[in-house]
C-alpha cells in the first residue's frame, strides 16, 4: 500500500530530525502520530497471512514502547527499519495487497 510506505518515509525523517537535536528527551509526538496512522493503514491492509499480521502489528507494537520510553533513541530507528524490510519483502511476495 502506497500510504504505508509514505507513513514509513515521515517516520523515518521525524525521527532523524528529533534524534539529531539537542533535547532530551526528543520530542515525539509527530512521531507517534505517524505511528498511529500506520496502525489505521495496516487495519485497512489487506494481509493474506495471519502470522505475518500479527508480525508486522507486534513489530509496530514495540516500536510504540521505545517512542514512549524515556530513553526512545534506544533503537527507534533499527526497529523501524525491521519492520520495514519485513513490510516490504511481504509486500514483493503478494503476501499484502
Amino acid at each position: 500500500m502506497k500510504k504505508i510506505e509514505t507513513i514509513l518515509a515521515d517516520l523515518e525523517q521525524e525521527l532523524d530530525e528529533r534524534m539529531q537535536e539537542a533535547v532530551n528527551p526528543p520530542n515525539l509526538v509527530m512521531a507517534n502520530q505517524l505511528l498511529e496512522r500506520m496502525f489505521k493503514q495496516m487495519d485497512q491492509a489487506i494481509i493474506f497471512d495471519k502470522t505475518i499480521r500479527a508480525r508486522l502489528e507486534g513489530e509496530l507494537e514495540a516500536l510504540r514502547e521505545i517512542l514512549q520510553s524515556p530513553d526512545a533513541s534506544g533503537g527507534a530507528k533499527e526497529r523501524l527499519e525491521v519492520f520495514r524490510n519485513f513490510y516490504q519483502e511481504s509486500f514483493s511476495n503478494g503476501q499484502i495487497v
